[in-house]
């Protein structure tokens, strides 16, 4: 195996770090997209909930529906728009644009290169200046990523336990619907009652 397959120097070590930082990088974007996506989901299945909602309950109706499901289906359907309120908030908080440090860019490198480069060729002690400070850079905007990861992934665990908490609400308020309607004999007329009474015997 060749000496060259792994890094041998510093400056190797510094080159090879600074080859997987804008790797790391597109990995972090695709995750934070990622995020963003599900979170828009889920906020848009929650305001589909809520609508449907907010149409079936009408005030001139809620007299008849304290009747059919009681108090308790009452405060069942309030917890539920209030947790779909909350899941569809927290969704949008979700997929608001936070600040990110930007990438290594031409602004940072004319930066760079103003104090290292003279119009000489760079010796081993500026070309690992260089090195470290695009790295640097490459450092500061990947953990600005990682932040914003972790506080994402953390919303959309909330609206994800808020969602869930709503649809079994929902099935909850369901049964006490379904429970609560009783079915009612069909009643008989007297005329019929005449009809089918049997012959009494006489002697």
């Amino acid at each position: 195996m060749s000496s060259d397959v792994y890094p041998t120097t510093k400056l190797d070590l510094l080159r090879d770090t600074l080859a997987i930082a804008p790797e790391n990088y597109k990995d972090n974007v695709r995750i934070i997209a990622s995020l963003d996506d599900k979170a828009q989901k889920m906020g848009a299945i929650a305001g589909v909930f809520l609508g449907v909602l907010l149409a079936i309950v009408k005030p001139d109706q809620l007299s008849s529906l304290v009747g059919i499901i009681g108090q308790k289906g009452i405060w069942a359907v309030t917890m539920v728009t209030f947790l779909l309120i909350a899941c569809v908030g927290i969704s949008l908080w979700c997929i608001w644009t936070q600040k990110i440090p930007p990438p290594l860019s031409l602004g940072h490198m004319k930066q760079i290169t103003r104090d290292i480069h003279k119009g000489k060729d760079l010796d081993a002690d500026a070309e690992e200046l260089y090195y470290s400070e695009r790295i640097a850079i490459w450092n500061d905007c990947i953990q600005g990523q990682v932040k914003v990861i972790k506080k994402k992934q953390s919303r959309v665990n909330w609206a994800q336990s808020i969602l869930a908490g709503a649809m079994l609400l929902i099935a909850v308020t369901l049964l006490l619907l379904v429970h609560s309607v009783k079915a009612t004999a069909p009643s008989v007329s007297p005329s019929a009652t005449q009809q089918t009474a049997p012959p009494t015997l006489t002697k």
